[in-house]
């Protein structure tokens, strides 16, 4: 989801408006950017426990579905990790290391939509 439909998102299910993230300073009482993901990733945890209610509701058997979700284990969503670990690894490991967050960070940088109008 880009910007806009994150801030569409939080206009709708928050009493913030526009002004609030484009035109209001933070001294003004305007969001930052770093309010705006946190209050984005908590509206997505409420909404997920509340579909997750209307779902138990309608007979679903939410007990299959956490299991699906034990089973698989999560990966890390950072790419760094322990310095101490890299230590024993081979030149030619580490340059794999950063090109993969490399990698990572242009596909981030290139769905940004900073700047643009």
């Amino acid at each position: 989801m880009d910007f806009r439909g994150v801030i569409t998102e939080i206009c709708r299910e928050t009493s913030y408006r526009l002004d609030d993230f484009y035109v209001k300073s933070f001294v003004n009482g305007g969001i930052t950017l770093n309010q705006t993901n946190t209050l984005f990733d908590e509206i997505q945890k409420l909404k997920h426990a509340e579909f997750r209610m209307q779902a138990a509701l309608q007979g679903v058997d939410l007990s299959k579905e956490d299991k699906k979700q034990e089973s698989t284990p999560k990966q890390p969503s950072l790419v760094f990790g322990d310095p101490t670990a890299y230590d024993n690894l081979s030149d030619k490991d580490k340059q794999e290391l950063t090109n993969k967050m490399l990698r990572k960070h242009k596909a981030w940088a290139k769905g940004s939509t900073v700047g643009e109008n």
